[in-house]
């Protein structure tokens, strides 16, 4: 019986998680194009650098939020009633970011008003749905290592849908606003879904989340999303220093992380969780590469490939199909693995994922290497995509898991909120350092491109390598060392 309950409330968070992500991934899948469209063409007209800059921003500004988020969620709200205020504030900011996309010709200030509710509405969601998935599995360290996995490939099958329609819909004039649709109508989906099933999480409910909301929580609530939206308005306006400065938090953020570990909790769970740390440190390098497939990864298709590939024809942002075909096949595969290889460790799995992004990154130079006329075969491209999908694999979902067995159950939620904290320090320091190749117009001449890409490329692929060794053999002694103070890790 409390097998089938906990089936249902995996399978109702990841269907949540499914139309969620189906608005996040059709907005994400064309936004580096959207941002640089002219505003003639319902975009919003920034520049290359403007844009990359700005992309940096938003998923920072989201996830620096997580930790001030994480604490609301911990000492509030709790799990579900985030989840549901989330989903809500969620549904009623892409409302007006629909409505925007029809103001675009005269500006985007209409735009970032707009948006700017969307990263505070992200803070109660990004940590709540995988912390109550780990919630469910906290007494199963196996099957909590397979529940995560799976999470994370069913909510990936919506990528299928929004990386084939998104790229098509984005051709046409009206396209963007017609994605904009697409994803209001996936927020209200999913926040109507978990309303209706959300007495079924009553047994994973704790104090917080059964204490009654009073108006003391209600005016604390009020002045988070208040104070946020000031802030996160003005980072949306300088972007380049709200990428500094937001770099600057999340490092606090992380050593904050660090001291609560030291100070709240000691003996074996303290080093258990200082390990994990380890561990979120070393994402960072990693999401460093990841995040550039929806980046300049995009933008290289668009300007100097052939669009190709094995010899059909695809849009720019098409690509990242090629990950979320290889993340829902592959999760499939490892699932039934993880049983079988138990002495592959968290740590090891962190240090393949990281050389196989390194390689993603190779392939790119190496098609700018033996071009001659500047264009690529979109073959390195979508080689790219592959090796850091199957990369993904082994850090993306496992990063949810690695919280479930490493960190404390009493800070699951701000813990998790470390680990996103770690992919908003990337986000920044990827949306500056992207600027480096951003061209100055569109009629930059093709070679022209090509050296920059190149040397671009080139001068990354070296430092990924010997950041990949650096990393591999940190994990192996961290590995021998947690099992010298004979941990319980996984």
């Amino acid at each position: 019986m409390l097998k089938d309950l906990k089936l249902k409330q995996s399978f109702t968070i990841a269907s949540i998680q499914f139309w969620m992500q189906f608005a996040n991934f059709s907005f994400a899948a064309v936004l580096i194009i959207y941002l640089t469209r002219p505003m003639s063409e319902y975009g919003i007209g920034f520049s290359e650098s403007q844009a990359y800059s700005f992309q940096g921003v938003i998923r920072a500004v989201s996830i620096a939020l997580t930790m001030i988020g994480g604490i609301i969620v911990d000492k509030y709200l709790g799990l579900r009633r985030s989840l549901l205020l989330g989903g809500i504030l969620a549904a009623i900011s892409f409302f007006f970011v629909f409505i925007s996309g029809f103001f675009v010709a005269s500006g985007n200030h209409v735009f970032l008003i707009a948006y700017t509710l969307v990263p505070i509405s992200a803070s109660f969601i990004i940590t709540t749905a995988p912390s109550l998935l780990s919630r469910i599995y906290s007494d199963d360290k196996a099957a909590a290592k397979s529940a995560m996995t799976f999470y994370h490939l069913f909510v990936n099958i919506p990528g299928i849908f929004a990386f084939t329609l998104a790229p098509f819909l984005i051709e046409y004039k009206y396209g963007p606003v017609a994605i904009l649709a697409i994803v209001f109508m996936g927020k209200i989906i999913a926040v109507t879904n978990f309303s209706y099933r959300y007495k079924m999480f009553d047994n994973l409910s704790n104090h917080i989340d059964n204490q009654p909301i009073t108006k003391k929580k209600i005016m604390i609530v009020s002045a988070y999303i208040i104070i946020s939206y000031v802030f996160v308005h003005q980072c949306f306006h300088y972007p380049d220093q709200a990428n500094m400065l937001l770099i600057f938090i999340g490092i606090i953020c992380l050593l904050a992380f660090f001291l609560r570990s030291i100070l709240s909790i000691s003996g074996k769970e303290r080093l258990l969780q200082i390990a994990g740390l380890i561990l979120i440190l070393a994402s960072i390098f990693y999401y460093l590469i990841y995040l550039q497939m929806e980046s300049t990864f995009i933008l290289v298709s668009q300007n100097n490939s052939d669009l190709k590939l094995l010899g059909l024809n695809v849009a720019p942002a098409s690509y990242q199909l090629i990950n979320t075909v290889v993340t829902i096949i592959g999760g499939g595969i490892m699932v039934k693995l993880y049983p079988k290889i138990t002495k592959f460790y968290i740590p090891y799995q962190f240090a393949t994922g990281i050389v196989l992004a390194s390689l993603g990154v190779a392939s790119i130079y190496m098609g700018f290497k033996l071009s001659d006329n500047g264009i690529i075969s979109g073959n390195y491209i979508g080689l790219s995509y592959l090796l850091i999908a199957i990369s993904e694999l082994l850090v993306v979902s496992i990063s949810m898991c690695m919280v479930a067995i490493y960190c404390h159950p009493k800070m699951i939620a701000f813990a998790m909120g470390a680990v996103y904290v770690a992919i908003g320090l990337s986000s920044s320091i990827t949306g500056l350092i992207n600027k480096l190749i951003a061209m100055p117009t569109k009629g930059t001449d093709v070679l022209y491109r090509a050296e920059i890409y190149e040397n671009y490329f080139k001068n990354v692929t070296i430092l990924c390598f010997i950041s990949a060794a650096i990393v591999a053999v940190g994990m192996c002694v961290l590995v021998r060392y947690m099992k010298y103070k004979k941990l319980d890790f996984a």
